[in-house]
């Protein structure tokens, strides 16, 4: 056996040696790129979340002034029937991203705490839905025998959840525009790993090709010259 086919067979040894080591970086990267990859499309459904409740919560505020009780002109009567049908405002996903720590750490201090603010307003609001509800549910009132205190008693109470629906309507609003950013900024981060992911996936599948290609080709020329 001549000294180039040892030469051969170290080159093969160490092509082998080398494809392995790539092979195992290869497999590190993707699974890191992974992670961040998920991490920012966790936080682009939060976010997106987080926005579709706040746009329902709005419309739902504004429905609110469709309810506006106005006492009769002749009995001096509220219509109960639609004013206590109100509901409070459903901030189910404010309760689950507020309990998710990626999203919390991923905000500024800035936003995170106008998001506070405003569903603090909105938790205002809701105390006094259910506050309007529980009074206008009682016997007496549902019976309408009740004084015209009572009426303005309600008329008053509506006229604060007017009041703190107007707040939370401008609160909302002013989110808008910050949560659209952070979904778009966290949509490009993970549209970016995804490149890295495939473009990665392409040189691993190159150089494997070629390593494999490499082999064969040594392996003929040790059988050729052995």
């Amino acid at each position: 056996m001549s000294l180039n086919v040892y030469w051969l067979a170290f080159i093969g040894a160490l092509i082998g040696v080398v494809g392995t080591g790539v092979g195992v970086i290869a497999a590190l990267i993707p699974t890191m790129l992974i992670g961040k990859r998920d991490y920012f499309q966790r936080l682009v459904n939060l976010y997106s979340l987080l926005h579709f409740e706040i746009d329902a919560v709005s419309v739902q505020c504004k429905d609110y002034t469709s309810r506006t009780p106005v006492p009769d002109t002749t009995q001096q009567l509220v219509p109960l029937t639609t004013v206590a049908m109100i509901s409070p405002l459903p901030l189910t996903a404010w309760r689950v991203v507020s309990a998710n720590g990626e999203l919390i750490t991923s905000l500024s201090e800035q936003l995170l705490q106008q998001i506070y603010r405003a569903y603090a307003f909105a938790e205002e609001l809701n105390a006094s839905v259910n506050f309007n509800a529980l009074y206008t549910s009682t016997a007496a009132m549902m019976n309408h025998s009740y004084p015209n205190t009572d009426v303005q008693r309600v008329v008053d109470a509506f006229a604060l959840i007017l009041k703190r629906s107007d707040q939370v309507i401008q609160a909302f609003s002013n989110l808008q525009n910050p949560l659209i950013r952070q979904i778009e900024d966290n949509q490009r981060m993970a549209g970016r790993y995804k490149r890295w992911i495939f473009w990665l996936g392409v040189i691993g599948g190159i150089l494997f090709s070629a390593a494999i290609i490499t082999c064969i080709m040594l392996g003929s020329l040790i059988y050729l010259h052995g």
